[in-house]
């Protein structure tokens, strides 16, 4: 196993034979190839591991708008994908300018 400084470093490795695969989150990952505009990677159908996110409200809240709290989860879990794919690509120049 080899760390990588960033996903672009970690990428050129892969290019050049240097390991066998590439472990990344997703989105960053995701971002990364769509921003180079490359097709010489396949991604692996399913997930290494997976990580639940929670938006959290208070008891109080959550018991007088139990309706409210629903509808924001379900806004949440339905747009935060898109979210993802359509934002990540504008920070990769500043995840890459940070190693």
């Amino acid at each position: 196993m080899v760390e990588g400084r960033s996903t672009s470093q970690l990428f050129s490795m892969l290019a050049a034979k240097r390991v066998e695969g590439v472990v990344d989150q997703e989105a960053i990952a995701d971002a990364y190839l769509q921003k180079q505009q490359t097709s010489k990677f396949e991604k692996a159908r399913l997930p290494l591991a997976e990580k639940h996110y929670y938006l959290i409200f208070s008891h109080q809240f959550a018991e007088k708008n139990p309706q409210i709290t629903e509808s924001i989860w379900d806004l949440v879990a339905a747009n935060r994908d898109r979210i993802y794919r359509t934002r990540m690509p504008g920070y990769y120049g500043y995840l890459d300018a940070r190693k």
